[in-house]
C-alpha cells in the first residue's frame, strides 16, 4: 500500500494497488483512487504535480471514480486513462496543452453476451491494466458468478476487442 502527499491533494492520499505507475516522457503518472487525480513526478527535474480528470461533464461519467479506471499510454507515447462504465470501455488521451480528449469509446455488450453462460445473470467488467507504447492493448477480465471468467484485449489502434484466452 503507498501513500503521497503533494499540496494539491489531500494527506495520505491513496496511490491504489492495481494502479501501476506509467511513465511518458521521463514523467511517472499515478492515478489517485482516494482523490480521482493523477499524481505526477518529473525524474529530470524531481518536481512533484498532479493532473485533475476532466472537469467539463462530457469526456467521463458523473459516476467516474479513479478505482475502476487505469492510466496507459499511446503507440506515440501520450498519457491515456482508460475506464469503465458498464460494458462500455473509454480512452481519453491527455493532449499537449494539458487537456483531456476522446480516443475512442467501445461498447462490449456484444462479444459479453456471445461469452456469457445462458444462466448467468451477474457480470461484470474489471480493468486488468492498459498496454504501453510497445503494445497499444487494454487488458480487460469480464467476470461471472457462474461460469468461467475471461480475459478480452481492446487494440487501441484498430479499436477492436477480441478474446486474449479461452478461460481465466
Amino acid at each position: 500500500m503507498e501513500y503521497s502527499y503533494h499540496p494539491d491533494l489531500p494527506k495520505g492520499s491513496f496511490l491504489g494497488s492495481g494502479n501501476l505507475p506509467v511513465v511518458v516522457d521521463g514523467v511517472v503518472h499515478w492515478l489517485i483512487s482516494s482523490t480521482d487525480h493523477i499524481l505526477t513526478y518529473d525524474v529530470g527535474t524531481s518536481a512533484v504535480g498532479s493532473i485533475g480528470p476532466p472537469k467539463d461533464g462530457l469526456l467521463l461519467p458523473v459516476d467516474w471514480r479513479a478505482s475502476e479506471s487505469c492510466l496507459g499510454s499511446t503507440p506515440d507515447g501520450r498519457l491515456t486513462l482508460v475506464y469503465r462504465h458498464g460494458f462500455r470501455v473509454s480512452i481519453l488521451v491527455l493532449s499537449a496543452g494539458g487537456g483531456w480528449e476522446r480516443h475512442m469509446e467501445v461498447d462490449t455488450t456484444a462479444m459479453v453476451r456471445s461469452l456469457m453462460v445462458p444462466q448467468e445473470r451477474y457480470i461484470w467488467l474489471e480493468l486488468v491494466g492498459s498496454g504501453d507504447q510497445r503494445t497499444g492493448a487494454v487488458l480487460i477480465r469480464l467476470n461471472a458468478l457462474v461460469g468461467p471468467d475471461h480475459l478480452l484485449m481492446l487494440d487501441m489502434e484498430t479499436k477492436e476487442i477480441r478474446l486474449a484466452e479461452r478461460q481465466v
